[in-house]
């Protein structure tokens, strides 16, 4: 048995990872390369290469000459995304990065391909560099579809998100922790003239509610719920201010997209928004979700029973949504007929919903029997709400960690890294930052977003 084989994760020899090539890590020799544990390494690339490395000096990464070149250049045209349009969005110098005989280095070439939405371990290895290409399909499609407002850089957007997704699923894997969100099972249900889209959608609240244990009570953490519960990667993202969110799949790995612009901006809208899509997570088939679907405000502000949606997706996720957050029965519990505007603040209050959810939902929970007021007293969320919903991500440090990689994302991170899963080079990869200034906040990471596990 070899030494390597002879040790436990996370124990063992380190690496450095170069553009060519992966060798020993030795603190006499400067380090030009991503340095790398011997955990992460073994779990990029196995024992059979880091035993090349150890017997050999160095293990060759190169599938082919330019590999990782070739691959970024075809991510970036199958996602339909010009070359200047990605180097303005991206501050990357990807004209010279696509360049076969390029002098740039592994960390450029790793920040490209994580923000293409690729396996940046896989870059040079794998020609594809675990491209999911369906995704890049689906991109460019929506593109075309003017209704979806995606320009370039919000295409550049998801795909990184997509990236993001992927590597929150490995950490959460490494750290172990509860990933139950797919243990759902995904129904095609949609609706029939007897028992309408909406109907279905008010059932899977109930089935979801009770798997998960939640009674008839209010939610007091949509996102401590869906992030730390259930396992389900959510990133805050500044998208066009028609998007309310979106979910997106990286191969069999899924998240959720928060767009920070718009509506989301009230923690009862983005409350919401949250709920329906985790709607689409737990009970759509993958072959309605698609790899990526886009929610509008227009669509997720109406009512279930009544709005116009034309898309019976769309519509049973609006009544999994309110009849998740708040049960009609607890609804018609808490408010009495006739209804007055104090109700309406009431299930505002209690449930963490907007004033528009509340009012469809109170009159859709008396069955349309009676009328709710126009004109309830205008009210703000309370701490109780903001609290539980603020990502704390105004007072994120270090600063220089872009909106969608703080939060939970962020505390996986530094939790990896401390129990000496990943390197401090990849912990800033991660966050895009310089590893001085992941180093000097790590503890703080840690403290602003604990992972119990």
């Amino acid at each position: 048995m070899s030494d390597l084989e002879a040790d436990n994760p996370p124990t063992g020899p380190e690496f450095v990872r170069g553009k060519l090539q992966l060798a020993p890590y030795s603190p006499e020799k400067e380090v030009t390369g991503h340095r790398l544990t011997a955990f992460e390494a073994r779990d990029a690339y196995g024992d059979a290469l880091l035993q090349e490395a150890i017997e050999f000096g160095s293990a060759i990464l190169v599938k082919q000459p330019g590999a990782a070149a070739k691959a970024l250049r075809r991510q970036r045209e199958e996602l339909g995304v010009p070359l200047d349009e990605t180097s303005s969005s991206l501050r990357l110098p990807v004209e010279q990065i696509e360049d076969d005989d390029n002098s740039i280095g592994i960390g450029q070439l790793e920040t490209l391909g994580l923000k293409l939405g690729l396996d940046e371990r896989l870059l040079s290895i794998d020609l594809d560099a675990g491209a999911d290409r369906e995704l890049g399909v689906r991109l460019r499609t929506l593109q075309a579809e003017s209704q979806q407002h995606l320009s370039s850089r919000t295409v550049l957007k998801f795909a990184e998100a997509a990236s993001l997704v992927r590597i929150q699923t490995r950490m959460n894997r490494w750290l172990g922790l509860p990933v139950i969100w797919d243990d759902f099972d995904k129904t095609s249900d949609y609706g029939s003239a007897s028992h309408p889209a909406f109907k279905v959608g008010y059932d899977l609240a109930d089935i979801a509610r009770k798997e998960l244990g939640l009674g008839g009570g209010s939610i007091s953490s949509m996102r401590e719920l869906v992030e730390a519960d259930l396992g389900i990667p959510v990133f805050q993202q500044t998208l066009p201010e028609t998007i309310a969110g979106a979910t997106i799949s990286n191969g069999n790995e899924r998240g959720i997209i928060l767009n920070t612009a718009g509506k989301n901006s009230s923690v009862f809208v983005r409350r919401s928004t949250l709920a329906h899509e985790l709607g689409h997570l737990l009970f759509d088939p993958a072959q309605d979700m698609r790899n990526i679907r886009v929610d509008l405000y227009d669509q997720n502000d109406l009512d279930p029973e009544t709005g116009t949606v034309g898309d019976y997706v769309e519509q049973r996720a609006n009544a999994f949504a309110i009849t998740f957050l708040a049960p009609p029965a607890t609804v018609r519990d808490l408010v009495k007929t006739p209804i007055t505007p104090e109700g309406v603040t009431s299930v505002m209050q209690t449930f963490g919903i907007s004033v528009t959810a509340a009012r469809y939902h109170i009159r859709n929970s008396y069955y349309r029997q009676y009328d709710v007021p126009d004109d309830p007293p205008h009210i703000e969320a309370n701490q109780h709400w903001l609290a539980a919903e603020d990502y704390a991500l105004d007072f994120f440090k270090p600063a220089e960690v872009p909106y969608n990689r703080r939060g939970r994302f962020a505390g996986l991170v530094a939790a990896c890294f401390q129990r000496g899963l990943i390197s401090a080079d990849t912990a800033a990869l991660y966050l895009d930052c310089t590893v001085d200034a992941f180093e000097d906040n790590v503890t703080i990471i840690r403290e602003l977003h604990p992972i119990a596990n």
